[in-house]
């Protein structure tokens, strides 16, 4: 800000987490920061975004600047990867929050990086009303 450009200056468990989810065949380039609604990565499928909040507190705060980054850059349905390896604890609770955000409509899926190195897909919940 203040008149200086922004860089992606991703560290060591940004790069990993998106190296972690991405597929086989997949490619990611690192986007420079032109301004800060600028997504973080580009892959073989549009833009993505990485969040690795360091506390619960931040998870949604994290979340919902990532699908105005994305919506911003025209791809409201691009990838966000939830990094939870700096997490020591809560990471449920993490990821009930990341969920929330998917099943209203605001994210169409989110990669999740567990802080064991374990990659799990978060896609609406069907939750159908029975009949």
């Amino acid at each position: 800000m203040k008149g200086k450009a922004i860089f992606a200056l991703p560290d060591g468990n940004e790069v990993w987490a998106v190296l972690a989810a991405m597929d086989e065949g997949d490619g990611a380039v690192f986007l420079p920061q032109e301004r800060d609604m600028a997504p973080d990565v580009r892959t073989s499928t549009g833009y993505a975004e990485i969040k690795t909040p360091k506390s619960i507190r931040k998870v949604a705060d994290r979340l919902k600047h990532a699908s105005e980054q994305l919506a911003e850059y025209g791809n409201p349905d691009g990838d966000v990867y939830l990094s939870l390896l700096r997490f020591k604890f809560e990471e449920q609770a993490a990821i009930d929050v990341a969920q929330r955000f998917v099943d209203d409509g605001t994210i169409k899926s989110i990669r999740v990086i567990h802080g064991d190195g374990a990659v799990e897909t978060l896609k609406k919940m069907d939750v159908g009303l029975g009949s």
